[in-house]
C-alpha cells in the first residue's frame, strides 16, 4: 500500500492534521490544483500531504515541501527485466567499444508491464529518443527527460529520428568518449547555466562540465553547450585548456571532459592574495599570467574567422601549481551572454561598453575585458571595488549594480590601477579599457608589449 493510499485511509477514518502554509506549494502542485479547479486552502492537512506525495514531494520538519528523488535501482528497468517480457535488445556499443544496449523490438504494451512510474502527457516536439537503453548505475539519481516518439512503421516499431544537427556533427562524434568511464566527483564551480566537477576519466584527473539539471531540458541551451564543445574541440594551443572529449548516454548526462588545472582559477588566487595582504602592483609572476592570457587571445583572434571569447574574466583563467595560466570557456553565444547579463551584474563587470549597450562589437571587446583582468591582477579586488568604496565613503551608500554598469557604458567610471610595478603595465591596462574600441590595442600588440616589459623591466 502506498503512502498516498495510507493518507487517504487516515482521512476517511476521521484522522486530521494541521494544514500547510500556502507558501509551501511547489509549482508542480499548483499546476495540478489549477487544472482541477481547486484551491490549496480548500484541502485539509491530510489531503494536502497526499497531493504533495503523489506529485513527488514530502514535508520537512519546518513544514515546507521537499522534493524526493528515487535512485535508479528503484525507478529504472534492467536489461534482464526488459528481455523477460519478450522485448529484444540490440548491441549499441559506444565509440570506444564499451558494450551498451538499446531496444530493437519492443511494443508499448510490453513496456507497460514493466512500468515503475507514470508521467502526464507532454508536448515536446523537439527531441526523440529510444524506448529503452542501458546507461548509469543503481545508485545514481536519474534526471529523466520525456521525448515524444513518432514511428516509421507499426511492424518494427522503429523510432523515427526527429533531431539531427550537432548530435551528428563529425567533430562531436569523433570526440565522443564513453560516459561510463567519466566519474564526476567533487563540485568545484557553479554558474548560471552549468557546473564543473573534479572527476576521473581513464584513471586520470579531469574537469567535467555539465549543464544544471534545470537547463538540461532546454533544447536551445543544450545545442549551445554542444556548439561550445565543438569549438573547444577544434582549439589546440598551450595557453588554452585542453579538450579531452564529450560524453553522453542520454541528454540528462551530457558532459564535456577537459584538462584539470590543479592551481584553481585566477579569481581565487587573487582573493587569497587580498586576504593575505599580498603587495599590490605588478611583479613578474602577475605579468607572466597576463602574458599567458595574451598568448591565448592572440591565437583566438588570429583564427579565420576570429573567435571572440565574450566571457573573459578571472574565473575563466585557470592555473596550475606553478601559476601558469590557460584560458577556458570561450566562444559562448551572444544569446547566452545576453541571458548572463539579464541574470545579474556578475559577468557584466568585465564587459566592454559596446557589449553592454547591444552595439556591434569585435575582438576588441575581449581586449576591454583583458584590461579589467589587468586591474584585478594589480589590486587583487573585484573590478570597480575602489569606485564602490569611494561612493560609500562620500555618500554613505553603495552604488547599485545597474548604476555602476550604466556609468561604465557611458565612460564616466573605469577600473583603477595602483602605482606599484612598472608604469608601462598601468599604461597597457588603461589603453585596454578605453571606451573607444579603436583605441584599444590588439591582442598581438598587448602580447608584444608584455614580452618587452618582462624582458626589460621585470627580468
Amino acid at each position: 500500500m502506498s503512502i498516498r493510499q495510507l493518507l487517504s485511509m487516515s482521512s476517511s477514518f476521521g484522522f486530521s492534521t494541521q494544514q500547510l502554509n500556502r507558501t509551501a506549494i511547489p509549482d508542480a502542485v499548483r499546476g495540478r490544483l489549477s487544472f482541477l479547479g481547486l484551491e490549496w486552502d480548500s484541502l485539509d492537512g491530510i489531503a494536502q500531504r497526499a497531493l504533495l506525495w503523489d506529485t513527488g514531494f514530502g514535508v520537512s520538519a519546518a513544514g515546507t515541501a521537499v522534493q524526493i528523488f528515487t535512485d535508479a535501482k528503484h525507478s529504472t528497468i534492467t536489461k534482464d527485466e526488459f528481455m523477460d517480457v519478450g522485448c529484444v535488445a540490440m548491441n549499441c556499443s559506444q565509440p570506444d567499444g564499451t558494450l551498451g544496449y538499446t531496444n530493437l523490438y519492443c511494443t508499448g504494451d510490453q513496456m507497460l508491464t514493466l512500468t515503475r512510474c507514470l508521467a502526464e502527457n507532454h508536448t515536446d516536439d523537439f527531441a526523440y529518443h529510444s524506448m529503452w537503453s542501458t546507461g548509469g548505475f543503481a545508485g545514481m539519481l536519474p534526471s529523466p527527460r520525456l521525448a515524444k516518439h513518432t514511428w516509421m512503421d507499426g511492424y518494427t516499431n522503429a523510432p523515427n529520428q526527429g533531431q539531427s544537427g550537432l548530435w551528428n556533427d563529425d567533430i562531436i562524434t569523433a570526440n565522443r568518449i564513453s560516459r561510463e568511464k567519466v566519474r564526476p566527483l567533487q563540485l568545484i564551480s557553479r554558474g548560471a547555466f552549468g557546473v564543473v566537477y573534479a572527476g576521473i576519466f581513464n584513471d586520470e584527473q579531469v574537469a567535467v562540465k555539465m549543464l544544471l539539471p534545470s537547463t538540461r531540458r532546454d533544447i536551445k541551451l543544450v545545442n549551445e553547450f554542444l556548439s561550445e564543445a565543438r569549438l573547444t574541440a577544434c582549439m589546440e594551443h598551450p595557453r588554452i585548456a585542453t579538450f579531452i572529449g564529450i560524453a553522453w548516454v542520454a541528454l540528462s548526462n551530457l558532459c564535456v571532459v577537459m584538462e584539470f588545472m590543479d592551481g584553481g582559477d585566477l579569481r581565487t588566487l587573487l582573493s587569497n592574495y587580498e586576504k593575505a595582504r599580498h603587495p599590490v602592483g605588478f611583479n613578474r609572476e602577475k605579468a607572466t599570467i597576463a602574458l599567458h592570457v595574451a598568448h591565448a587571445l592572440t591565437y583566438l583572434h588570429s583564427l579565420e574567422p576570429p573567435v571572440i571569447h565574450r566571457d573573459l574574466k578571472s574565473r575563466n583563467i585557470l592555473l596550475n601549481q606553478m601559476h601558469e595560466a590557460k584560458l577556458t570557456d570561450f566562444g559562448i553565444s551572444r544569446e547566452r551572454l545576453d541571458r548572463a547579463m539579464t541574470a545579474g551584474v556578475g559577468t557584466s563587470l568585465w564587459m566592454a561598453p559596446e557589449v553592454m549597450t547591444g552595439e556591434k562589437y569585435d575582438d576588441k571587446a575581449d581586449m576591454f575585458s583583458f584590461g579589467v583582468v589587468l586591474s584585478e591582477l594589480d589590486a587583487h579586488t573585484l573590478p570597480y571595488t575602489q569606485t564602490q568604496q569611494e561612493m560609500q565613503h562620500s555618500h554613505g551608500r553603495q552604488m547599485t549594480g545597474a548604476t555602476l554598469l550604466q556609468r561604465v557604458a557611458m565612460g564616466t567610471v573605469s577600473v583603477t590601477f595602483s602605482s606599484g610595478g612598472p608604469q608601462s603595465m598601468v599604461e597597457l591596462g588603461i589603453a585596454c579599457v578605453s571606451v573607444d574600441p579603436t583605441k584599444r590595442p590588439s591582442a598581438a600588440e598587448a602580447l608584444f608589449k608584455l614580452q618587452v616589459i618582462l624582458a626589460r623591466e621585470l627580468a
